[in-house]
């Protein structure tokens, strides 16, 4: 039988997962994966913002925000930073640029809380973590969270709720699974914030920061750009190859194929040595899904192999 070859070599790390959602909630398994990367245009006015539109199944119709400049977050491993020593409970962070800041929080299936943050020369550790996502997150979710002062901030109080969920309408496109969550912070100023999170994977695609007028402005975040995948050969059946986030270690690739015979495939090291290989057979939807569970490999650098056993 002859082997066609799909994706001859598909560098891949075991630290590799593919985020699907439910619709509408949000679990810590499906936040977005180390290299992700989120791009924002800062509006410039906020007048076509209506904080008001609450309850199931809504529709924010936002289309006519006015942009400009840019700003992004690229979801990193702590450990890949040059600050990560500096927080040992931290798996999961934010690398803010233009002007280079670090966000370091801890991921785990309950919630994501926030542990410190480099930004300017001046590392911010917190003594008691700010809770900044609960999960699940769907509506109705709610948190009511204190945290001590830092070496660089004070203390205070950080409540969520999840207001609604919907359609959300943006200049750059339409986002069908969202989640709708105010913040309200009492620190050394009392302030509101409101969040429009993707609960496919947890991305920000709106924010919008009302400042007091006085001490702070206010602002708003609107996503222009989402990345989350690994980029392929077009010429390859590969359309979508997923990091993973800290809650899981599942490789996860999704194909497509016109093929109706079983897809082979190999995982190897960097010897060759072949460490698992199995079949999976295309169930008519022209739509396949591996998952490895990569939790017994030491990490570094594998090759995956997809064979069509078709002719």
């Amino acid at each position: 039988m002859k082997y066609k070859p799909l994706l001859p070599f598909l560098f891949c790390t075991v630290m590799l997962i593919q985020s699907k959602a439910q619709d509408k909630v949000l679990t810590s398994d499906e936040m977005l994966p180390y290299g992700s990367m989120m791009d924002f245009k800062f509006a410039d006015s906020f007048g076509a913002i209506d904080t008001t539109i609450q309850d199931i199944g809504v529709v924010w119709d936002f289309a006519d925000i006015p942009t400009s400049g840019s700003f992004s977050i690229e979801i990193v491993n702590p450990a890949d930073t040059p600050y990560g020593a500096q927080f040992p409970t931290a798996n999961y962070a934010y690398l803010e640029s233009p002007q280079t800041a670090y966000r370091y929080f801890a991921l785990d299936e309950m919630k994501m809380e926030r542990v410190g943050s480099w930004f300017g020369g001046v590392i911010n550790t917190y003594t008691d973590s700010q809770i900044e996502y609960v999960f699940p997150l769907e509506l109705g979710a709610s948190s009511y969270d204190t945290w001590d002062n830092t070496n660089s901030s004070f203390g205070g109080t950080y409540s969520l709720k999840c207001l609604g969920d919907g359609t959300l309408i943006l200049p750059n496109g339409t986002y069908d699974n969202t989640l709708f969550v105010r913040v309200h912070v009492e620190e050394f100023i009392e302030y509101d914030a409101y969040f429009w999170y993707s609960a496919d994977n947890g991305a920000i695609l709106l924010e919008y920061f009302i400042g007091d007028g006085f001490f702070t402005s206010s602002f708003a975040l609107v996503l222009d750009e989402l990345t989350t995948t690994v980029s392929t050969d077009d010429r390859s059946f590969v359309e979508h190859l997923f990091y993973n986030n800290p809650v899981t270690d599942l490789l996860n690739v999704e194909l497509s194929s016109r093929s109706t015979e079983p897809i082979s495939y190999q995982l190897l090291d960097l010897n060759g040595r072949c460490l698992v290989a199995d079949r999976f057979s295309n169930t008519g939807t022209n739509r396949l899904q591996l998952q490895l569970d990569m939790s017994a490999y030491h990490p570094g650098m594998y090759f995956l192999q997809l064979s069509s056993e078709q002719g």
